[in-house]
């Protein structure tokens, strides 16, 4: 994702699978905690992209997607970055960081 459309800061909480695994079966987080953050995140964030694998949604990307139409975040749901898909993504990336920059400017 990030060499196909690098105009995006991208934050993929899988990245960071060692310290919640670790946070959670130390019991430092529970699932709702480790979730909240998840969420937190994703309102500093422009959009909200979801990989869906095999049309499976698991539990805490339902919490996220939740999340992000309840702050009004745009979701693009995703099930394979091929060049079509990648190229349909420059664009509607660009248009949404143009539409926020001139959000700013007004």
């Amino acid at each position: 994702m990030r060499k196909n459309v690098p105009e995006i800061d991208l934050y993929v909480p899988a990245e960071h699978e060692d310290f919640v695994h670790i946070a959670y079966s130390d019991k430092y987080l529970t699932e709702e905690q480790i979730l909240a953050i998840d969420c937190k995140i994703l309102e500093q964030r422009d959009f909200h992209m979801v990989y869906v694998e095999n049309n499976w949604v698991g539990g805490g990307l339902g919490v996220e997607i939740n999340h992000a139409k309840k702050c009004g975040k745009v979701s693009f749901f995703i099930q394979s970055l091929d060049e079509v898909t990648a190229a349909a993504l420059r664009v509607i990336v660009k248009d949404l960081l143009k539409g926020k920059e001139s959000d700013r400017t007004s």
